[in-house]
């Protein structure tokens, strides 16, 4: 059996303020529709969990974002590492129009499905 890692991706539910204002715009759904889209067919299944809170300095300044995590369970390769942060940086951080996006990503050694005819 092979190793496997959760990825945790850390996505904002609004934009950053832009021009020096405190407004904030929400991130529209089909934004996270689409990395749904992608994810599963990269991974074939994904777990988003909402309403999370999230704290971060930049620059001096404490923010506060309204954040979405996406996680996803997958075999630990060199290769999915190496997409991940590709598709982190390449994609998610314009489309979500971010400085950064957190990634965590934890090594097991093992996840265990369950199902209903399973002993």
């Amino acid at each position: 059996m092979s190793k496997q890692m959760a990825v945790y991706i850390y996505l904002p539910e609004q934009y950053n303020a832009v021009d020096g204002t405190l407004e904030r715009k929400p991130v529209e759904e089909e934004k996270f529709a689409m990395t749904t889209s992608e994810i599963v067919q990269k991974y074939e299944a994904c777990t988003w969990h909402g309403q999370n809170q999230g704290m971060w300095m930049h620059r001096g300044k404490l923010y506060s974002d309204r954040i979405r995590i996406l996680m996803v369970i997958a075999d630990d390769t060199e290769d999915n590492r190496k997409w991940n942060k590709e598709y982190v940086k390449n994609v998610l951080i314009p489309r979500f129009e971010q400085i950064a996006i957190l990634m965590e990503t934890v090594p097991h050694s093992m996840f265990e499905l369950i199902s209903a005819g399973t002993d």
